[in-house]
Formats: structure tokens, C-alpha cells, sequence
């Protein structure tokens, strides 16, 4: 495709989404299941001729989920590299132990130092997401409902009916939350489990789908009756065709050929489609337009390797997440994720004991009440005992400050010019499929 940077930096050409067929399909075959079958772009026709000629300027906002892991950093820069005007786009974050009202025990400690560092390198506004209480909360939670979700917003305006305004926060952004009755009051029935299966792991979904779709349906922002409009969201997310556990994957191009391809399990995502926020409505008989909101979810880094992603943050010279340069994780999921190694917990036990601490307690207390532990039967202290701590003393060394707050990572750390590429790019990724 050839681009004319002159209409791109204005606005006016059609986003290049990929370069892929839209056609192409990615056919994922599972043990005992209905295969997936996944085009590129997402098959409604609306949906398909709307993008089709999408450009910059159809969009109100640009919302990136923002983890600080290396595929979310990816697609920053991709976006940014295809001309979205920086005034559009907002980086999102969803703190996974919520906001000092519960025992910080699964993001890394060093994590918000590093996102922030990074929003002001590149010069973006990062706004955060969070349930209440964390997933230390969830997991504990007896006898009471899930907890409100609360997100920040720069207005200060009456709040879309069915969220309130709580408090003025950091930096003076608005703070609003919504309150849920969901939830058995006898509380979950165990750890989250190790499955492509939201219900049962269910993390994903409490800490960071839902209060990141809850932020986008109710800021006062994107209401449409102060907009006099439905808004147009353009969400963009970081997985990978190649991310996670390998599988076997049927390529069909369009023309009908067909080839085998090791790909992953996220390979039958869609790299474009209506994002679950998405309320399109109807034009009824009378001209009215209907449509709540109206949101397309973007994956621009799907068909990226692991390598060509390390190459966008050195060709950008931004350091990666300090998770990566710790030897033992090849991603920057949750420091304890369920899907860890013995070897990942092992080292996380070592080196993070207050955290490990916490939850293995919990775990313990989980299992004398009869719930699932967290490898089913085994608990968190059986699965650090098969593993073995893998640590460098030195890069430990350096970075121990930063983990235990007594040093901040400042912009001037993120922004390097002696990029390296850092230990855990060799090390087993672990994380969903």
C-alpha cells in the first residue's frame, strides 16, 4: 500500500489497518471443540464498508489499553506511526490491586513508576481504571458483593446515569464509580483458574475487562446527550497471533488455499471488530439515530513476532517494563499470573516475599474451606516448592530499590539511547492463550 504521509498527517486518508487480506482466515483447532474460525476483519458488511474508510478524524478519542508490557507498548507506536494526532489518544490502565485500599500482591510494584515515565516520554495522558479492593479483594471476598468499580476522568460533569462522582483525585482528574450488586455472597469458588474460559478465570475479566469497559460506558465525556451525538471510540489493544501457547493454526486465503501455521491461541481473534462496549443502535423510520456509542477494537500488533516487537522499542528507544530485565518473565503479566511456571513463582516467592506471602496465605485459607486452590489441588506453596529461583544477583541489585520504593524510575530512565535487549526476551512468555 502507499501512503501519502501529507493526508495522513491531516487526517483525511483511510487508516491503514493492516496489510493483510481482510479475507484471510485463521481457523484454530481445539481437543474436543468446535474449531475457531476467525477472518481478519470482522464479517458484517456495516462494520466493514464503516472502517473501510475510517480515518483519524472520524474518531472522538483513542483509547489504548495500556499494561506496560511490551505488545501494549508496540501498538502505542504503531499508532503513533500511522499519524493518529497525539491529542486524540489516552492511555489506559487498569490497576490490578486497586488504589491503596488493598494489599498490593499482583502488579509489580514498579509498574505505575514505569507507565507513568513512559505516558510523559511520549507525551500522553494516562488515566487508570480500578474494582475496588483489588484482586487480593476478589479473591477473599465472603459474604458481601463484588466491589464498585471507579475510573478517572479529566471532566467534572453529571455522570452518566448509573455511575456517580466520588472524589477528585490525582493531578485533580475526577474520580466517578459504579456500584454492582453481582456477585454470590458466598464469594467465588476459588482461585481463578488456569482456562480460556472467562467464568472460571474470571481475573481478566473483574480487574481489567470490566472496569475498562465500564470507564468508556459511563464518563460523562462520551455522553450522547451532551455530545448531542453518539461518540466514536477507537479501542486499541496489544495481543498477538504468536503470543502464548503454540498450537496447531489452518491459514485459508481468500483465492481458498490452505496451509498449517504454529500459531497461538489468540490467532483466531479478529484484528478488527465492534468492541463489546459498541451500541450501535438504528436509524428508525423517522431519520433518528439510536446508537448509545459507537466503539471498533483495533489489535494492530496481531501478526508481529516477538522480535519485531523488541525492534519497535529499540528503533523508539524506550527501555522495557524492569519485569523483563529480571530473567525469569517473557511477559509483564500479573507478577504471581496463574499461569506462571514453578520456576516464575519460585523466583517471585524470592524476591517478592511480602506479596507471595499474602496470597499463599490466602491460598491455604482457600483450600481448609474446601474451595480450588491454585493449581486445583495443589496451593501456591506446592507449586513454588516444584520450581527453582532464577535470579541475577546483580540486575536484582539495581532494581531492588525501585521495587521497594525508595527509588523512582524517572522518564530519563525510559528513554534510553543504549537500548539492550533485556533477559526475560528468551524467557518461557506464560499468560492467556
Amino acid at each position: 500500500m502507499s501512503l501519502d504521509f501529507g493526508k495522513i498527517a491531516s487526517g483525511l486518508a483511510p487508516i491503514a489497518w493492516t496489510d493483510e487480506p481482510w479475507d484471510r482466515r485463521y481457523i484454530k483447532e481445539r481437543r474436543d471443540k468446535e474449531p475457531l474460525d476467525r477472518e481478519v476483519v470482522a464479517p458484517d458488511p456495516a462494520f466493514r464498508d464503516r472502517i473501510r474508510t475510517a480515518t483519524w478524524d472520524d474518531y472522538d478519542k483513542i483509547i489504548i489499553s495500556f499494561s506496560g508490557g511490551k505488545d501494549s507498548l508496540a501498538a502505542v507506536f504503531r499508532v503513533l506511526d500511522l499519524g493518529a494526532p497525539r491529542s486524540k489518544i489516552e492511555l489506559w490502565h487498569q490497576n490490578i490491586d486497586g488504589e491503596h485500599d488493598s494489599p498490593a500482591v499482583m502488579d509489580w510494584p514498579v509498574t505505575r513508576d514505569y507507565i507513568e515515565a513512559v505516558a510523559v516520554v511520549l507525551g500522553l495522558p494516562l488515566l487508570y481504571q480500578w474494582r475496588g479492593g483489588g484482586l487480593y479483594g476478589e479473591m477473599a471476598r465472603q459474604g458481601r458483593h463484588m466491589a464498585p468499580i471507579y475510573f478517572e476522568s479529566p471532566l467534572r460533569a453529571k455522570p452518566i446515569s448509573g455511575a456517580v462522582f466520588d472524589h477528585v483525585g490525582r493531578n485533580g482528574l475526577s474520580v466517578y464509580r459504579w456500584d454492582t450488586k453481582a456477585g454470590h455472597l458466598a464469594g467465588r469458588g476459588g482461585m481463578p483458574a488456569v482456562s480460556d474460559n472467562l467464568q472460571i478465570r474470571w481475573c481478566s475479566d473483574v480487574v481489567k475487562i470490566e472496569p475498562f469497559a465500564k470507564a468508556i460506558i459511563y464518563d460523562p465525556r462520551f455522553d450522547k446527550k451532551r455530545l448531542g451525538r453518539a461518540p466514536r471510540l477507537l479501542v486499541v489493544t496489544g495481543e498477538r497471533r504468536l503470543e502464548g501457547k503454540k498450537g496447531p493454526i489452518i491459514v485459508v486465503e481468500p483465492d481458498g488455499r490452505q496451509r498449517v501455521s504454529a500459531l497461538a491461541g489468540r490467532a483466531a481473534y479478529h484484528m478488527l471488530e465492534p468492541h463489546d462496549t459498541d451500541a450501535p443502535g438504528f436509524i428508525t423510520k423517522a431519520g433518528k439515530d439510536t446508537a448509545k456509542r459507537r466503539v471498533d477494537q483495533w489489535r494492530p500488533v496481531m501478526n508481529m513476532t516477538e522480535d519485531q516487537v523488541w525492534n519497535v522499542m529499540r528503533q523508539h528507544g524506550i527501555r522495557p517494563h524492569p519485569a523483563y530485565e529480571l530473567g525469569a518473565w517473557g511477559r509483564c503479566s500479573c507478577s504471581g499470573c496463574i499461569y506462571s511456571s514453578p520456576t516464575q513463582i519460585a523466583t517471585w516467592a524470592r524476591l517478592l516475599p511480602q506479596q507471595y506471602g499474602l496470597v499463599a496465605a490466602l491460598d491455604d485459607q482457600i483450600k481448609a474451606q474446601g474451595r480450588k486452590t491454585w493449581r486445583n489441588k495443589l496451593t501456591l506453596a506446592d507449586w513454588a516448592d516444584k520450581g527453582v529461583p532464577q535470579i541475577d544477583p546483580k540486575v536484582w541489585a539495581f532494581w531492588r530499590p525501585y521495587f521497594m520504593h525508595t527509588k523512582k524510575i524517572t522518564p530519563e530512565m525510559v528513554r534510553t539511547k543504549r537500548w539492550v535487549l533485556p533477559a526475560g526476551a528468551s524467557a518461557p512468555e506464560g499468560g492467556p492463550t
